[in-house]
């Protein structure tokens, strides 16, 4: 997966620059969001400006990551 990690003062911008999120890819982002997660206690933005189409198993990844990070008061 292509993606872009842009640090900011105060957030971090994570881009994927993939046309196309499959299901195959949903534990590489799991890993790498919860690692900026671990790394920093900055907030953190998931660009998805590229993305046209994914697997509804991202979907269900980035709603479990939604409740993770707000339930956490990050």
């Amino acid at each position: 997966m292509r993606v872009k990690i842009d640090t900011k003062e105060i957030f971090h911008v994570i881009s994927i620059e993939e046309e196309k999120l499959t299901a195959i890819m949903a534990e590489e982002l799991e890993e790498l969001v919860k690692n900026e997660l671990e790394k920093s206690s900055k907030s953190l933005i998931l660009d998805l400006l590229y993305v046209k189409e994914t697997d509804k198993e991202i979907i269900d990844l980035l709603n479990r990551l939604h409740h993770l990070i707000y339930s956490k008061d990050i």
